[in-house]
C-alpha cells in the first residue's frame, strides 16, 4: 500500500514540499468551516460582530508588508542558485546577508506601525459604534494586535527559509501552529472565554515560530551578519526589489479592498449585529471559493510547464477542464449554502439569525461565482509569468471601496450589490478581454 502511494505521488509530481502545502491548504479550509460552526454556539450576536471585524482589520497588515515577503522568497532563491555556481561565493553570501538586514529594518518599523494603526483604528471603530462595554473587548483587541504585529515581524524569516528551499518545512510549521492554535481557540470559546479566546491562535504562531527559528534546520544560520557589508554587495532595494514589489503590493491591497472592507463599514454604519451576520456569510462563501481556488492553484505548475514547452493545445485543454471543474464545484457549493439558508429560514432555526438575509446571501453567492471565473482567467494569464490583471484589480478595488462605504449606510444588501456589480460589470469583462489575447497565442 505504501509503495502504491509513493508511485501515485511520483506520477502526480507530489513531493514532500507540495504534499505539506496541500495538507496545510486542506486543513485551513476544514478549520475555517469548524470555526463557522463554533462561533454561533459560543459567542453572542454582538460578540460575533466584533470577531469578524477583528479579522477584517487585521488584514491591514497588507499595507505594511507591501508584498515584500513574496518578492524576497524569489530573490533569495535566485541568489542561492548563483551562490552554488559562483567561484566567489562571498559576493552572494553578502548579498543574502544584506537582504536579512533590509528585512529586519523594514519589518521592525512595519510591525510597530501596524500595531499602532490597527489598534488605533479598531479602538476608534469599536468605541464609537460598538455595543459591548470597553472592558469586554479592549483587552482581547490589544492582545490580538500585539501578537499579530510580532508575527508580522517574524514573517520575513519564514519567507527567506522558503527561498532556501524549506517550503515543506515552513508549511509543516504553519500546519502545526494552526492545529495547536485553533484547537486552543476552540477550547477557549467552548469554555466561555469569549473574545479572549481569539488571540490564542496568533499567540501560538508566535511561540511556534520562535521555537522553530531557534532550533530547526532552516538554513538561516549561514547568513548571520558579522561586521559591515561592502556597498557594492548590498541589495539595491530601489532597482532590485521595488520594481517587483509594487506590483504585488498593489494587487494584494486591491484584494483587501474587494474582500475585507464590507464588515468594518457595516459595523460602523449599522452596528455589530449586522456586521457579524455579514461577516459570517462572507466567510462561508470564501470557504466555498477557496476550494475552487485550491483546485486551480494545484494546476498552475503543470500549466507553466506546458507554456515553457510551447504545447498550447494541451495547455488549453488542461485549463478548460480545470476551470470547468473548479467553477462547477464553486457553484454547487454556493447552491448548497443557499439551500441550507432557505431551509433554516423555513424552519425558523436560531442559526439563521446569525447569517445575512436570503437576498443578501444570494447576492454574495453570485459574486463568489463571478470572482471564481475571474480568478481562473487571471491564473491562466499569470502562468505565463505576467501580471496583466493589475489595472482591473486596482479599478475594482477603488470602486468597491467607494461603493461599499456608501452602500453600508443603507443595509447589507446594497453593500453586497456593490460587490456583485463591480464583478459583473468591471472585473469579468476586463479579465475576459485580456484573457483572449493569451488564449489565442501560438
Amino acid at each position: 500500500m505504501k509503495l502504491r502511494v509513493v508511485r501515485w505521488s511520483a506520477a502526480l509530481g507530489i513531493d514532500f514540499h507540495i504534499a505539506l502545502t496541500l495538507l496545510l491548504r486542506g486543513w485551513t479550509i476544514a478549520a475555517g468551516l469548524i470555526m463557522l460552526l463554533v462561533i454561533p454556539l459560543t459567542l453572542t450576536e454582538h460578540q460575533q460582530g466584533y470577531y469578524f471585524t477583528f479579522s477584517s482589520l487585521l488584514g491591514l497588515q497588507i499595507f505594511f508588508e507591501l508584498g515584500l515577503n513574496q518578492v524576497i522568497t524569489q530573490l533569495v532563491s535566485k541568489e542561492l542558485s548563483l551562490l552554488d555556481s559562483s567561484a566567489d561565493e562571498t559576493i552572494h553570501l553578502d548579498r543574502l546577508r544584506s537582504i536579512l538586514r533590509l528585512l529586519k529594518r523594514w519589518y521592525a518599523g512595519a510591525a510597530l506601525l501596524f500595531f499602532v494603526t490597527s489598534f488605533g483604528a479598531g479602538t476608534f471603530i469599536f468605541e464609537g459604534s460598538g455595543t459591548l462595554p470597553l472592558r469586554e473587548w479592549i483587552g482581547p483587541w490589544a492582545a490580538l494586535t500585539a501578537v499579530t504585529a510580532i508575527n508580522l515581524f517574524y514573517s520575513p524569516m519564514l519567507a527567506v527559509a522558503e527561498g532556501c528551499g524549506k517550503v515543506g518545512e515552513v508549511a509543516r510549521l504553519r500546519l502545526i501552529q494552526s492545529i495547536i492554535g485553533l484547537s486552543l481557540t476552540w477550547a477557549g470559546l467552548l469554555l466561555g472565554l469569549g473574545l479572549w479566546a481569539i488571540p490564542f491562535s496568533a499567540l501560538t504562531g508566535n511561540i511556534c515560530t520562535n521555537i522553530w527559528l531557534l532550533w530547526a534546520d532552516h538554513g538561516l544560520a549561514r547568513f548571520k551578519i558579522n561586521g559591515t557589508i561592502a556597498a557594492d554587495r548590498v541589495i539595491d532595494w530601489r532597482h532590485e526589489v521595488f520594481p517587483f514589489q509594487w506590483r504585488v503590493a498593489v494587487s494584494w491591497i486591491s484584494g483587501y479592498l474587494i474582500y475585507q472592507l464590507f464588515t468594518p463599514f457595516v459595523f460602523v454604519n449599522l452596528g455589530p449585529v449586522p456586521a457579524g451576520q455579514l461577516g459570517m456569510s462572507i466567510a462561508i462563501f470564501l470557504a466555498v471559493q477557496s476550494i475552487g481556488v485550491s483546485w486551480i492553484s494545484a494546476r498552475l505548475p503543470p500549466m507553466s510547464r506546458l507554456i515553457a514547452l510551447g504545447d498550447r493545445v494541451e495547455l488549453n485543454r488542461l485549463f478548460r477542464t480545470t476551470l470547468t471543474g473548479a467553477f462547477s464545484l464553486t457553484v454547487a457549493g454556493c447552491v448548497g449554502v443557499i439551500m441550507m439558508v432557505a431551509i433554516l429560514d423555513f424552519l425558523d432555526a436560531g442559526l439563521a439569525d446569525r447569517l445575512a438575509d436570503l437576498p443578501t446571501m444570494v447576492t454574495i453567492a453570485l459574486a463568489t461565482a463571478g470572482n471564481m471565473l475571474v480568478f481562473g482567467l487571471a491564473a491562466y494569464m499569470r502562468a505565463h509569468g505576467e501580471e496583466p490583471m493589475l489595472p482591473p484589480s486596482v479599478t475594482a478595488g477603488v470602486l468597491t471601496l467607494v461603493g461599499a462605504y456608501i452602500g453600508s449606510f443603507y443595509g447589507m444588501l446594497p453593500t453586497m450589490l456593490v460587490s456583485l456589480t463591480v464583478t459583473l460589470v468591471v472585473s469579468m469583462p476586463w479579465a475576459y478581454y485580456l484573457f483572449r489575447h493569451y488564449w489565442k497565442r501560438t
